[in-house]
């Protein structure tokens, strides 16, 4: 390329600069030199020689850790060693607008790593001798041995070491550390004496009840490292069918198994049995499902309705309520609640499943009932003075009226001979009133509810039925 000074007067002497024509990408770097502390934390440089025809050049690490601090694009960078810093591997290639050259690679180690596994059995009987090694860690000048528990290193070298087990050995943790200039970097193993507690039993908790057609069930577990075999167990009442050595039993179930007992299992190994897993079963049903239903009604509410789930071999359900709440209409996973008579806010709502060995856990539901609101009257009362309900009813029954405030009143149930019952006085409020009536003691049969006023004026009489 030449230059040539022109002006007026002519041409002045001619400049030339030889350009060659790049051709060719540049040949792959030679080896990355490396000046400086390897053990981080510090700064260390790296650098390669020129390469001819080359215009740039691309370093890259494999190490978050490390940091290019300066030099991208040069033949010379600065890395950021981080402290407890092992190792990176550094590349670099250079380039041209032709392309680039293969990629150069070095290692740079700092504190020796232990890349392998322990070579050696990880169950240690108790009163035993065992070798235990690890592969060799690059950079390592040294090893460093130790064990906790009832067990010491009698003798080591290098990357292995022998261990001895006192009779009372129990387990414990083995530790190797490489060692160099750098530091130390350990390793550690967990070591047992016997196998690890197995994991959850699978299978029937719940309603193992011979009298509801239960005969046979079965339980498993899935394998447990180190062990050679199994020793299962069940409660009086139960049997094991066949053997009880591996991971899977089938259990009879008497008729003699009527409450709650425990299945276990435990690991055998070499060493001995290891801890065992239990799971607790009773031949009752376990706790209904979450029971539905308004958690905060009036105190006016007479008819909360409230359901639980269906569940499988179930006899009945026994629903319940406390606070003076009173279920009625109890149909099996439903039930309805009257709070008319609450004294308190606070009211529980319970129900458990019954098969043929008893009744299970409860079920609950926290109502808070509130005490100041009313709801519209129900509208079986529109336009009527006295009603009864439930009618038919299976024995507790409300007796609802209209009244003037202050006004005595006696409700009277006779049965069809005109036998008195039940004799209730009370005194009327402004607004609708009600009244519980307990018949559970009475025999079936139709009774007459009969409303009467103090001075004679009002009489009323409903017919109710008892089932």
């Amino acid at each position: 390329i030449c230059v040539t000074p022109v002006n007026s007067c002519g041409n002045g002497t001619q400049a030339c600069i030889n350009t060659p024509v790049l051709t060719l990408r540049p040949a792959q770097p030679g080896t990355i030199a490396i000046s400086g502390p390897t053990c981080g934390p510090g700064i260390v440089t790296c650098s390669v020689n020129a390469v001819a025809n080359a215009t740039n050049y691309t370093w890259s690490i494999n190490n978050s850790a490390v940091t290019i601090l300066s030099g991208h694009g040069t033949r010379t960078i600065q890395l950021s060693l981080p402290s407890g810093f092992t190792n990176v591997q550094i590349g670099v290639y250079a380039s041209n607008c032709v392309g680039a050259s293969n990629i150069q690679y070095k290692t740079l180690f700092g504190l020796p790593v232990i890349n392998t596994g322990l070579t050696g059995p990880i169950y240690l009987c108790p009163s035993s001798t065992q070798t235990y090694s690890v592969g060799a860690a690059t950079g390592a000048t040294s090893y460093s041995w130790s064990i906790t528990g009832n067990a010491q290193i009698i003798s080591s070298s290098g990357p292995s070491a022998v261990v001895q087990s006192a009779a009372n050995w129990t387990g414990g943790v083995i530790t190797v550390a490489a060692v160099n200039s750098c530091g130390s970097n350990p390793r550690s193993f967990t070591l047992y004496s016997r196998p690890l507690q197995p994991g959850a039993i699978t299978g029937p908790a719940f309603n193992l009840c011979n009298a509801a057609g239960v005969n046979q069930v079965t339980y498993s577990i899935a394998p447990v490292a180190g062990a050679t075999s199994y020793n299962w167990t069940v409660p009086a009442g139960m049997t094991i069918v066949g053997l009880n050595t591996g991971t899977t039993i089938s259990v009879l179930v008497g008729s003699s198994f009527t409450g709650t007992g425990a299945v276990c299992v435990s690991a055998i190994g070499n060493c001995g049995a290891g801890t065992a897993r239990c799971l607790t079963v009773s031949s009752r049903p376990p706790a209904p499902g979450a029971i539905t239903g308004p958690s905060a009604p009036c105190k006016s509410t007479s008819n909360a309705q409230y359901s639980i789930p269906a569940m499988p071999n179930i006899t009945t359900y026994q629903w319940q309520a406390t606070g003076n709440a009173y279920v009625f209409s109890n149909s099996f996973t439903s039930a309805t609640v009257d709070y008319n008579f609450v004294t308190s806010p606070s009211v529980t709502i319970s129900v458990n499943a019954v098969n043929a060995c008893g009744s299970g856990a409860a079920s609950r539901l926290a109502v808070t009932v509130n005490m100041l609101c009313r709801e519209s009257q129900l509208s079986d009362w529109a336009g009527q003075q006295l009603v009864v309900y439930p009618n038919p009813s299976n024995g507790k029954v409300i007796v609802g009226f209209d009244g003037r405030e202050g006004e005595s009143y006696t409700v009277l149930v006779t049965d069809m001979f005109g036998r008195a019952v039940i004799t209730n006085e009370m005194i009327s409020s402004a607004e609708m009133n009600s009244t519980l009536l307990d018949l559970s003691n009475e025999a079936k049969g139709i009774y007459m509810v009969t409303l009467r006023s103090a001075d004679g004026s009002r009489t009323e009489t409903v017919r109710l039925v008892l089932h």
